[in-house]
């Protein structure tokens, strides 16, 4: 009985308001992921009925209180594919991601997965179309693959220390930071807008890899090691413009592949002193002379091969020391048009090649 007469008694107290006085009212609306919800969540708004209709109206709104979604876990288990604004929104708060993170999202523009520290396997950036995406405090992931990116110009990784590959395509991007990057075995730079490349530039703590590859940069004029070392491959291939390769500090490595280079005129690899694999260098063609100065033996394990040729106006080849090839391996010298014929031939008996095809070279140049 006593909440039956509080119920009356609050309904004849509501009924004798002043008619002056508006009745207070709320709403409440979904809020989307943005500034004021993370993630997203309720707004309730609040004000008096002036209009005294029983509807809130808009212009009656006199504050706004938010009710956001709680924060999502800390680790997601598996993989992930982002394809919009609120699928990013809710990764707010998660720090780690066991399997892939894809974003796939041609509509997005922009992006900062700012809490996420760790992906277990790959992250794939496809069909961004920003000009910028970030990652502040990732720390590690298995593979930074960056693909379809027509406006992509930059990606911010202040923070990554450890990457098992990198694969970069974006005719966008002009330039590379990995400034705490420590530990990449595999980098592969595809179609990248910059006119230089220094490795110790873009990847300052990198010491060594296993394999580099820069190809088709359409502005790239000159490319350098730095201080760093590639003990695997390094593939430089149909890049336009590039005039000179600094490989200076090369020592040993198991394959060296430059070709396609049209504007090539020096490769410089003054300390290389072996190569376990494959020599291939092809179609580069303002090449005068090949020089390899400390060069002392290829193709000593399975599968490799010395191969030159295409290079229309290459003259010389000079490798003095080069007197251990691979028992049986293919050494090739081909279409290198300026080339004495006799110069290929010399340098296939120094070397020791039994398995030789030389041919399509100038046999009416005169040797020493």
């Amino acid at each position: 009985m006593q909440v039956i007469r509080g119920l009356v008694v609050g309904l004849l107290v509501a009924g004798c308001n002043d008619p002056a006085e508006h009745a207070p009212l709320l709403r409440s609306m979904p809020e989307p992921p943005g500034t004021n919800c993370q993630r997203g969540g309720t707004a309730i708004v609040s004000g008096l009925d002036d209009n005294d209709n029983g509807v809130l109206d808009p212009s009656e709104v006199s504050s706004t209180t938010y009710v956001c979604a709680p924060p999502g876990p800390a680790v997601i288990e598996g993989s992930v594919i982002v394809h919009n604004s609120v699928e990013v929104a809710e990764l707010d708060g998660v720090e780690t991601i066991t399997g892939d993170l894809t974003i796939d999202a041609p509509g997005l523009t922009s992006t900062s997965l700012g809490s996420l520290q760790m992906v277990g396997g790959s992250i794939n950036i496809v069909n961004f179309s920003g000009t910028t995406i970030g990652f502040p405090s990732l720390v590690s992931a298995g593979w930074l693959r960056v693909l379809d990116n027509a406006s992509l110009a930059a990606i911010s990784v202040p923070a990554i220390t450890s990457l098992n590959r990198i694969d970069l395509t974006a005719p966008a991007m002009t330039s590379i930071s990995f400034p705490q990057l420590v530990s990449v075995r595999f980098i592969s730079l595809d179609k990248l807008a910059g006119t230089s490349f220094v490795v110790n530039t873009s990847f300052p703590l990198v010491a060594s890899l296993d394999t580099l590859e820069v190809s088709a940069w359409p502005n790239l004029t000159s490319l350098s090691l730095g201080t760093a070392d590639v003990t695997k491959a390094v593939t430089i291939d149909g890049n336009p413009l590039l005039a000179t390769i600094d490989l200076n500090t090369l020592t040993d490595t198991g394959m060296l592949m430059v070709g396609g280079n049209p504007a090539l005129t020096a490769i410089g690899v003054s300390a290389l002193a072996t190569i376990s694999k494959t020599l291939y260098i092809s179609n580069n063609d303002a090449l005068a002379a090949l020089v390899l100065p400390s060069l002392t033996a290829v193709a000593t394990e399975l599968d490799g091969q010395a191969q030159i040729e295409g290079n229309n106006v290459l003259q010389s080849i000079s490798a003095p020391g080069w007197t251990v090839f691979g028992a049986a391996r293919y050494f090739g010298v081909n279409r290198n048009n300026q080339l004495p014929t006799c110069a290929a031939q010399a340098l296939a008996t120094q070397v020791g090649a039994t398995n030789i095809d030389i041919s399509g070279n100038n046999s009416a140049g005169t040797c020493p």
